[in-house]
C-alpha cells in the first residue's frame, strides 16, 4: 500500500474480482504457505475526530474532544481494511464460508491521539489447520507521526471451510492461570439490538455479511447475525475504562480476548470482572446470564501511560 487511509471499497472490489477468477477453486491455503506478499502497510492514516465520535456512539465511551486519546480498539478499523488487502492480494484464501474472529490481543505502548497521523503495518504471522477451516494469525504495529511505536496487536481469525455448518465461533483454548481470581462481579448488562452489526459496520467499514442480516448470516451457517468481535472488544474496553479508570481511554495497556461462542443478535449479555488488588489487572467474561453460556473471556492490564 501507500499513503492515505486503506480503502475498504478498493480491497472489496479486488476480492470480488479474485473470487470470480478463482471460482470453483479450493479455499484452503496454497501449498507451501501464503502466496505473494504477506504484509501490507499504510503510512498516513489520519485520525478524524468526527469518525471517532461516530465510533464511540456505537461502542461506548465519552464524547470525543480535540487532543484526546482515541479508544484503544479504534485501531481495528484500519486493521480490518488492511486485512482485506491481504485477502485481495492472494496472501490468504478467500473466506467463501465466512471469516470468524477467534481472538485478539491489544498491547498499548503509547496513546494515539485525535488528529494524529498513524502508520500501520499488518503482517501475516502464520496459517494453521483448524477443524473448521484455516486459522490465521496476524500482527499489527502502529506508529505515530514522531515514529514512536504506539500499539502492537495480535489478531486471530478462522477462515471457515465450505463444508462447515457448525455455528461455533471457535475453539480457542482456555488458559490455566496459577492463583487466578475467582470472584466475579457484574459491571454491565448490555441489551444488544438486532441491527448492531449494521450500525457497527457503518462506523468501522467491516461489512462482513455474517454480521448484517438474518438472510446473509444464514447463508454462512448462522441462524441470526452475530456481533462483530471488534465491536464486542471495544465495548469491553470502554466498560473497563468506565469501571476502573474513570473513563480514561489511555489507561488500558493490554486486553486479551478470546471468543468462546457466537453472540447472536439481538441478545442480552452481562460483563463480569474479577480484579486483583489495586484494580490494575484481572480477568473478565461476557456471559448471557450469571452461570450461563460464555460468549467471550480474557485478561486485562491497566495503568496510566505517559506520552
Amino acid at each position: 500500500m501507500g499513503h492515505g487511509a486503506p480503502s475498504r471499497l478498493r480491497a472489496g472490489l479486488r476480492m470480488l474480482a479474485r473470487g470470480v477468477r478463482e471460482r470453483g477453486g479450493a479455499s484452503s491455503p496454497p501449498p507451501g504457505g501464503p502466496r505473494r506478499r504477506a504484509a501490507v502497510e499504510s503510512w498516513a492514516i489520519d485520525v478524524d475526530v468526527r469518525e471517532v465520535e461516530r465510533y464511540r456512539s456505537v461502542t461506548g465511551g465519552p464524547r470525543a474532544r480535540e487532543g484526546e486519546v482515541i479508544p484503544p480498539v479504534y485501531s481495528s478499523t484500519w486493521e480490518t481494511a488492511l486485512a482485506l488487502e491481504l485477502f485481495a492480494d492472494g496472501a490468504l484464501p478467500l473466506p467463501t464460508r465466512g471469516l470468524v474472529h477467534l481472538a485478539s490481543e491489544l498491547v498499548v505502548l503509547r496513546p494515539i491521539r485525535l488528529r494524529d497521523r498513524v502508520r500501520c503495518r499488518l503482517e501475516l504471522q502464520r496459517t494453521e489447520p483448524h477443524p473448521a477451516g484455516t486459522r490465521v494469525v496476524l500482527e499489527s504495529r502502529h506508529w505515530n507521526a514522531a515514529g514512536q511505536l504506539c500499539q502492537q496487536n495480535a489478531l486471530t481469525f478462522l477462515i471457515r471451510l465450505p463444508r462447515d455448518s457448525d455455528s461455533q465461533r471457535g475453539t480457542e483454548s482456555r488458559p490455566t492461570l496459577a492463583g487466578e481470581p475467582v470472584d466475579w462481579r457484574t459491571v454491565a448488562e448490555w441489551t444488544l439490538p438486532g441491527d448492531l452489526g449494521r450500525r457497527y459496520a457503518r462506523v468501522s467499514g467491516d461489512y462482513n455479511p455474517i454480521h448484517l442480516w438474518g438472510w446473509s448470516s444464514r447463508l454462512l451457517g448462522f441462524d441470526r447475525p452475530i456481533a462483530h468481535g471488534f465491536c464486542t472488544e471495544a465495548m469491553v474496553a470502554s466498560t473497563l475504562g468506565d469501571e476502573l479508570w474513570s473513563s480514561d481511554p489511555s489507561a488500558l495497556r493490554r486486553l486479551h480476548i478470546r471468543f468462546r461462542s457466537p453472540l447472536l443478535l439481538p441478545a442480552t449479555a452481562h460483563l463480569q470482572i474479577s480484579t486483583a488488588p489495586g484494580d490494575d489487572y484481572g480477568r473478565f467474561q461476557l456471559i448471557d446470564r450469571p452461570g450461563g453460556a460464555t460468549y467471550a473471556e480474557g485478561e486485562f492490564v491497566g495503568g496510566k501511560l505517559q506520552g
